[in-house]
């Protein structure tokens, strides 16, 4: 089946586990595609936050400096959403 074919869910958890790769240039297309995904699909991202973070904190310290580099893309990505939910939460607090 194509990778596009699969649930969102499969999908992370298959990029998840190539981010273990000891190819260098794997590591910088997933590191891609994940940007990709947080960008179009942040609501079925969310339930994956802590894994991901996990797995982009030890791909930051990649040899290779442009897969660390995409690695800190990537958790740029996930910051700014995690900033937006706890404004939002925080806002909703506020207004009760």
């Amino acid at each position: 089946m194509p990778l596009l074919h699969l649930p969102v869910v499969e999908v992370s958890a298959f990029v998840l586990e190539v981010l273990d790769d000891s190819d260098s240039s794997v590591k910088e297309l997933v590191l891609s595609m994940l940007v990709e995904m947080l960008k179009n699909q942040k609501d079925v991202m969310e339930s994956s936050v802590n894994i991901v973070i996990e797995k982009l904190l030890n791909v930051i310290k990649d040899r290779v400096p442009k897969v660390s580099n995409e690695a800190e893309h990537c958790l740029c990505h996930w910051s700014g959403m995690l900033v937006n939910q706890v404004w939002m939460i925080l806002n909703s607090q506020i207004t009760r």
